[in-house]
């Protein structure tokens, strides 16, 4: 009887360090999660379409640099460069815009949304019936909204993670012509 009880007594002490051993290794595996601010960055590139003047598939490569304020809120800029009309849509030739957009970010759990304003600077073409006719370098107001699912990397060294994303980009090109584009990115966050 003492025999099963010293056994049983140092099977209960063996299982105890083993757990505790397991649930220190997983703790420490897990991501870092913190409420300080940090740097924001990331980069994204993918395709998708336009509608507007002209219409016709797009691709785009868009970065974020800013400041992730805590694991929900950020703010940043969020440069784009979009390749739009490829091919023969309206007779169009491509032509390319640069996005300049301050954006504001919520993330909850594996979502993230934002939305943010800002200016396109472009050779935009100005299309006809039949004809589209490339324009002059000119700036116009855009507005743009993102939707992400991002899958997180663990890490102990701050918050990384694989965003795939869909933007859709306005350019207001004048009183009754706009620009969208709605493109499905990948890419790589630190956020």
């Amino acid at each position: 009887m003492i025999k099963n009880s010293r056994h049983s007594a140092i099977l209960v002490a063996l299982v105890t360090v083993l757990t505790v051993s397991l649930g220190a290794a997983s703790a420490s595996a897990q991501p870092l999660r913190s409420s300080a601010s940090r740097l924001r960055l990331g980069i994204e590139a993918g395709g998708g379409g336009e509608w507007g003047t002209p219409r016709g598939p797009s691709l785009g490569v868009v970065g974020q640099a800013g400041l992730q304020f805590n694991d929900t809120f950020a703010l940043y800029y969020q440069p784009s460069l979009y390749v739009h009309a490829l091919g023969g849509s309206d007779n169009a030739d491509t032509f390319a815009a640069m996005g300049n957009l301050a954006m504001g970010d919520v993330t909850v759990g594996p979502l993230q949304m934002g939305v943010g304003g800002g200016f396109d600077l472009g050779r935009f073409a100005s299309c006809g019936s039949n004809t589209c006719t490339p324009g002059d370098l000119a700036v116009h107001p855009a507005l743009g909204g993102r939707l992400a699912l991002v899958l997180e990397i663990p890490t102990t060294r701050g918050r990384l993670g694989i965003p795939f994303a869909f933007h859709v980009h306005s350019a207001f090109l004048d009183r009754d012509h706009r620009l969208s584009t709605l493109i499905l990115t990948i890419g790589i966050q630190r956020f």
